[in-house]
């Protein structure tokens, strides 16, 4: 469970991330 959680955990902050870096400047090229 212990790791199950940590990955989610990892792949959360990671997606959020990656939007934030490819959302903004999509939007500024927009």
């Amino acid at each position: 469970m212990r790791k199950i959680k940590k990955t989610l955990v990892v792949m959360v902050a990671f997606i959020e991330v990656y939007q934030k870096v490819n959302g903004v400047p999509k939007h500024r090229v927009e």
